[in-house]
Order: structure tokens, then sequence, then C-alpha cells
């Protein structure tokens, strides 16, 4: 296997290099990139996460290592490409207000002959 699919779950574009090339991972966009990219960018199989996300900039002292640790974990990375990724809707759970036919209106919401 020489490639993976990242797919950035973050609402910020992330923009580093490796090896000379710059890599972007768009929020919501699955990104085919080289293993070794994904490795030396966001420690894709590596137990200890901690030099990559000084190396982006996400933490500044021990007390940012939480926030970091979960932004980074917030980055999915597969060997097949998967399906687009959508952030869910605020309104996945409600259902739009259904319009009613002129016959199942009750009295009242006609007009008066």
């Amino acid at each position: 296997m020489n490639n993976v699919w990242v797919v950035n779950k973050t609402d910020k574009e992330l923009a580093s290099q490796w090896n000379g090339k710059s890599y972007n991972f768009p929020p919501s966009k699955p990104v085919e990139t080289p293993l070794e990219a994904a490795q030396n960018i966001l420690g894709h199989g590596l137990d200890n996460k901690f030099e990559f996300v000084v190396r982006l900039g996400w933490t500044k002292d021990s007390n940012d290592l939480p926030q970091a640790y979960e932004r980074l974990s917030k980055f999915e990375i597969t060997e097949h490409r998967p399906k687009d990724y959508r952030a869910t809707s605020p309104a996945v759970d409600q259902f739009p207000v259904p319009v009613l036919d002129k016959l199942e209106r009750g009295k009242g919401t006609q007009a008066a002959a």
C-alpha cells in the first residue's frame, strides 16, 4: 500500500509540507496522500503524537495538549476512498412542516361562499 485517504473533519484547512511537497487537507474532502506523508504530517500509525501536534503549532504547553490531540483525532485516515464526508447539519433530526392539500384543510380554512 503506497497511498491512503485523509478526511479532515475539522472546520479549518490544514496545510503542511513533507519531503519538499505541499499537502492541503480541506475540510470534509477526501485527499489521497502517500502513506509516508500521512505518517510524517499526522503521525498515522504511531502511538505518540506529541511531536506532530507541536510541529503543527496546535499546542504551546501541556495545558493545550488535550485540545490538540482532540483536533488531530478528527483526521480520518483509511486505505480506501471514503464516501464524501459532510458535517452533520444542526437540523438533521428536524422535519419540514407538511403542506396540506385543499381537501385536507379543516373548517374555517376556506373562504365563505
